[in-house]
C-alpha cells in the first residue's frame, strides 16, 4: 500500500512540474552587471565627460565632436537619452569585461524617418586610441537611407519600425564564442560564432556615425549574467507548431535552428525526440502531450493534442 501511495505521489509531482513547464520559463535571479537610462547627465553635454562608461574611439574624450551628446529630443525612461549622428565614434565600456559564461546586452533604440543607425559590438578595449576588436560584423540599420525600417549585417537582414522605440538585444556566449541578436522580440542574427575567433573578451559597444544619414538615439542599456531575454522570444513570428492537433508528423517554424524536442506524456515520460524541425508522433497514442522546444539557450514547453 505504501509503495503504490509513494508512486502515485511520484507521479503527481511529475504532472505538476510539467504543468509548471507548460505555463512558460523558468524565473532565475541574474546580476545586473551594468545599467544606464541616461537620466544622470547633463542635456547636450559630452557623455565621455560624465561616466565612466563612456569614452571616445580614439582615446580623448575632450574632443566634442567624436562623443555622443545626451538629448531630451526623444527618451523611452525618464526624459533624457544619447544622440548619435555623423561624426560619433562613441564607446560604451563596461566596468569589467566578459572573458566567460553568457550575458545579455539589451538596450532601446530610436531611428528618426529618413536617418540610419549602426553600431557594432567590441572585443577587449585597451586604454587609449582603439584599433578595433570586432566581435560582431557591421551591423545597419536603414543603411545609406536606401532601406527604410529594414537593417542589415550583409548576411540577415530584419524589420525595425522608424520613429518608435524598439528593443534590441544580444545574447553573447563568452564559452562557446556565439552570438546572437533580437529586434523587437524576434530573432535578427541567429545564433552565430563571433566574427572574430580570436576574440576572449566582450568589452563594450561601439557606436558610429560613419555618414551623414546617421542619425539616432539610445536608451536604457543594461548588462545582466545568464540568458534574460523572456517569452517574447518565441512570439508567433518566430516560434510556433503545427498542425496542433497533429496526425502524424509536428512540425517546428521557427527562424532560428531547433537544437532539441522532446514530447512528454501526461506522466512526464518522454515518448518522441527530435533535434530537427519536425517530430514524429504518428506511433503515439490520442491524447495531450507536453513538447518542449529548445533554441539556442531558451526551452519553452507547449500543449499538443493528437
Amino acid at each position: 500500500m505504501l509503495a503504490h501511495l509513494n508512486l502515485k505521489t511520484d507521479i503527481m509531482k511529475k504532472i505538476y512540474i510539467l504543468a509548471l513547464a507548460a505555463i512558460g520559463f523558468t524565473t532565475t535571479s541574474n546580476a545586473q552587471l551594468l545599467d544606464d537610462n541616461m537620466e544622470d547627465y547633463l542635456v547636450d553635454g559630452n557623455i565621455s565627460l560624465q561616466s565612466s562608461l563612456w569614452r571616445n574611439w580614439g582615446g580623448d574624450n575632450t574632443v566634442d565632436a567624436e562623443a555622443a551628446n545626451v538629448s531630451d529630443l526623444f527618451a523611452f525612461d525618464g526624459s533624457l537619452s544619447m544622440e548619435v549622428e555623423e561624426g560619433v565614434d562613441q564607446i560604451l565600456e563596461f566596468p569589467s569585461g566578459v572573458t566567460s559564461g553568457t550575458v545579455t546586452l539589451k538596450m532601446k533604440m530610436y531611428i528618426p524617418t529618413g536617418q540610419s543607425g549602426y553600431f557594432n559590438l567590441q572585443g577587449a578595449i585597451p586604454a587609449g586610441a582603439l584599433t578595433g576588436s570586432f566581435l560582431t560584423t557591421d551591423i545597419y540599420f536603414n543603411q545609406n537611407n536606401a532601406t527604410p525600417g529594414e537593417g542589415s549585417d550583409g548576411t540577415n537582414s530584419w524589420s525595425f519600425p522608424h520613429d518608435s522605440w524598439f528593443d534590441v538585444a544580444f545574447v553573447v556566449d563568452m564559452d562557446g564564442q556565439t552570438f546572437r541578436m533580437v529586434i523587437a522580440g524576434v530573432d535578427a542574427i541567429p545564433t552565430q560564432a563571433f566574427n572574430d575567433g580570436s576574440i576572449t573578451e566582450f568589452g563594450g559597444v561601439d557606436y558610429f556615425g560613419g555618414d551623414a544619414t546617421i542619425l539616432y538615439y539610445i536608451d536604457t542599456v543594461s548588462l545582466e549574467e545568464g540568458n534574460t531575454l523572456g517569452a517574447e522570444d518565441f512570439n508567433a513570428d518566430v516560434f510556433s507548431v503545427y498542425p496542433n492537433p497533429v496526425v502524424d508528423v509536428l512540425n517546428i517554424s521557427s527562424k532560428a535552428p531547433v537544437d532539441a524536442v522532446v514530447v512528454y506524456d501526461i506522466l512526464g515520460k518522454v515518448v518522441a525526440q527530435s533535434n530537427s524541425k519536425t517530430v514524429d508522433m504518428s506511433g503515439l497514442s490520442s491524447g495531450a502531450y507536453l513538447v518542449n522546444v529548445t533554441i539556442g539557450n531558451t526551452s519553452k514547453t507547449i500543449k499538443v493534442i493528437k
